[in-house]
């Protein structure tokens, strides 16, 4: 289903943005081997567009927990079997605070 999104009118695949041309595989890592298995992507960043010519601007998004680490017999160990997806996103401001104020309801 996520990745239908990534056509839907309306929604910004954070990643797709930044690298067009880099497949992101982000799941199925097997967490035991040197190389990267992980083929497929599930993980995502998603962002609406922006009304009124304010769309949010992606300036960079890249993967994380891509490598894997050692342990201590000099075996590879990935952090996880998916990869995190990182972004730097920057947001347009909005017009007036969309935060509302609870009514006080203590009593005096």
């Amino acid at each position: 289903m996520l990745a239908e999104w990534q056509n839907k009118p309306g929604f910004i695949d954070v990643f797709r943005v930044a690298n067009p041309r880099m497949p992101g595989g982000t799941v199925w890592q097997n967490i035991h081997v040197e190389w990267s298995t992980a083929d497929r992507r599930v993980d995502f960043i998603f962002l609406i567009d922006g009304k009124n010519g304010r769309d949010p601007v992606v300036r960079s998004s890249r993967l994380a927990f891509d490598q894997p680490g050692r342990l201590p017999n000099g075996d590879a160990l990935w952090p996880s079997d998916h990869r995190g997806v990182l972004a730097d996103i920057e947001l347009a401001p909005v017009d007036g605070p969309r935060m509302s104020r609870l009514s006080d309801t203590r009593t005096r």
